[in-house]
């Protein structure tokens, strides 16, 4: 019999307009809230403006602070910390992150850091390439509001940090993890993401099936993760593949939100696999963005581990609806549709298309090397993902 347990925030709430039920909630935890933002666009809408109104009425705000628009590096980490300790945030604060994946992982690091009487850079924190630092004070509360279906980073407790150029000559992609950088609630409003780009729709939400796919096969899942990832693909897949042709699809917008929802819960109580492994690798060396990374990965990967996984394949396939033919079998069909998606979205299929070189390969290999990496179902050694790499270069 499999030991199991489940990890992730204390609060989760759903549906249209639940964003206006974080104002009562941080009114009785606080008595202040610092409201971060992702990105000018987003805080120049009409639908953040009267949310921001709205909660300037009720309880005091401090949203001064802007967060780069980009997957958070290391210096961004140690300046958000630092600006949070000179707004001398603490114990009766709330921080409120409104924004997608890389917002909230930027966030969620930084209420780690903030708090800590020794003041280190985010980068000791680093599996791999840290020293080994671990959080002794106990972090800022914080809450998210995604607005993006993709990473799942609300409900998670690791935040994914990348190197600066400034900082370190080698390269690197690496997770900041602790069992205190749970939110301390989520509020997943579908509304928030009606107006995003064709483009980021479709980044994110290939990040959110692969790691629906990854979790469900990974080495490391659980029955309780699996059927997480049944549902979440459930939800995911055709939502998805009807926002390429609805994009106003509110009742698509929110499965595809709930999806990548589930998507994190799953990854982070079973971990991933080599397509996350590779694109953590990708994402170090080349700008390339993880979703697209992913995308890029998931049909060779689901090829590569089809032998080893196939079971879990079928049941998945199932849950999206598919069903095995006289002459194909439902994992069969699952990863030929998953192929056609990615070429439907015009993702490149060879990872020379990324600007990868040959000789970049063997970094490559040993930037891929990790928690996501170790979690993949068929075994693979460096010299067997040197090999494998090759063949889809």
């Amino acid at each position: 019999m499999q030991s199991w347990q489940l990890n992730g925030p204390k609060l989760v709430k759903f549906g249209p307009r639940v964003r206006n039920e974080v104002i009562p909630l941080a009114k009785a935890l606080a008595r202040r809230a610092i409201v971060l933002v992702g990105s000018r666009t987003l805080r120049q809408s009409s639908l953040c403006q009267q949310w921001l109104e709205d909660f300037q009425k009720q309880l005091p705000v401090e949203c001064s602070l802007q967060l780069p628009a980009r997957e958070p590096q290391v210096d961004d980490v140690n300046h958000l910390a630092h600006s949070l300790r000179e707004l001398s945030a603490g114990p009766d604060d709330v921080v409120i992150v409104v924004g997608g994946g890389s917002s909230i992982d930027m966030v969620k690091a930084a209420c780690g850091l903030a708090t800590q009487k020794e003041v280190r850079s985010c980068q000791d924190y680093l599996e791999g390439v840290g020293t080994g630092a671990k959080l002794i004070q106990a972090p800022l509360r914080w809450i998210a509001l995604p607005t993006t279906a993709g990473t799942g980073s609300e409900a998670t407790r690791n935040a994914v940090i990348s190197s600066d150029d400034s900082s370190t000559s080698t390269p690197f992609k690496k997770s900041f993890r602790s069992d205190e950088l749970y939110a301390q609630a989520v509020f997943l409003d579908p509304e928030w993401t009606l107006s995003l780009p064709r483009q980021v729709t479709i980044s994110s939400g290939l990040d959110a099936l692969t790691q629906l796919l990854e979790s469900a096969i990974s080495s490391r899942a659980t029955p309780y993760t699996f059927m997480l990832s049944q549902q979440g693909l459930a939800w995911g897949l055709p939502a998805f593949e009807q926002l390429l042709q609805e994009p106003e699809n509110l009742d698509a917008r929110g499965k595809m939100l709930s999806a990548a929802y589930l998507s994190g819960v799953a990854l982070a109580n079973s971990g991933l696999g080599a397509a996350h492994g590779v694109a953590a690798g990708l994402g170090a060396i080349l700008p390339v963005p993880h979703g697209l990374a992913c995308a890029v990965m998931l049909p060779h990967t689901l090829a590569y581990n089809f032998s080893t996984s196939q079971s879990a394949l079928e049941i998945m396939a199932r849950s999206a609806g598919l069903s095995a033919t006289p002459n194909t079998s439902a994992a069969t069909q699952l990863i030929e549709r998953i192929t056609h998606l990615v070429h439907l979205c015009q993702i490149p299929q060879r990872l020379r298309n990324l600007g990868v070189t040959q000789e970049m390969i063997p970094q490559l290999v040993e930037l891929s090397q990790g928690n996501s990496l170790q979690g993949n179902p068929r075994p693979i050694s460096p010299a067997e993902l040197e090999q494998w790499l090759c063949s889809i270069w």
